[in-house]
């Protein structure tokens, strides 16, 4: 590999490392469930040994029609 290529495939590892990394916040969560409203985003904060979070009355609606979240 040349300079030029190994540069280049370092600053791509970098901005991957980045991305991969996000916002982050809460017990290493990345935010998995903003989308969905705030009870998810508490089931998606919870550790790993919490009580589980009851989300049978979160108010998350279906749309079969929407393109699919990208999380």
């Amino acid at each position: 590999m040349t300079t030029k290529q190994l540069g280049l495939a370092g600053a791509f590892a970098l901005l991957t490392l980045v991305a991969a990394c996000g916002g982050g916040g809460g017990n290493g969560g990345g935010g998995g469930g903003a989308p969905f409203g705030a009870v998810f985003q508490n089931a998606f904060d919870q550790g790993p040994n919490d009580d589980p979070v009851d989300v049978t009355n979160a108010g998350l609606s279906v749309d079969p029609t929407a393109e699919p979240t990208v999380l």
